[in-house]
């Protein structure tokens, strides 16, 4: 895994992890603000190299994700396909504002699946 560093003060870290595939993860108990979402958006467009890119985005212990946060990450014009990888129902509920995104989502429980499942929409 070829590492970008840290984002949004170190509560999360953007990383590349295959060819146009990132991942987002966040510090356990996270809470995310519109304004981290747009740093880690920010940091994975450097990344991916203003290229279109599929993301895999961790949501295993986050506590809480804004609005505002949503609609950033839903919005999103250089990703193709975002999976949202969980550990449970908490996780699938707070993914589920995702499904309004401009770009396929789904939500795993399995990382193998879920970077299975986007390395269909990888450029």
């Amino acid at each position: 895994m070829m590492g970008y560093g840290d984002a949004v003060g170190g509560k999360a870290s953007v990383s590349s992890i295959g060819r146009s595939l990132l991942r987002f993860a966040w510090v356990p108990n996270a809470e995310i603000s519109v304004a981290a979402a747009r740093d880690v958006l920010a940091r994975s467009t450097v990344l991916a190299a203003d290229a279109p890119y599929a993301v895999l985005i961790d949501f295993r212990g986050i506590r809480y994700v804004s609005l505002d946060a949503h609609r950033a990450f839903a919005t999103e014009t250089g990703a193709v396909a975002a999976a949202f990888l969980g550990s449970g129902p908490m996780d699938r509920v707070l993914a589920a504002r995702a499904e309004q995104a401009l770009h396929p989502t789904r939500f795993f429980t399995s990382e193998p699946r879920a970077i299975g499942w986007l390395r269909r929409y990888c450029p």
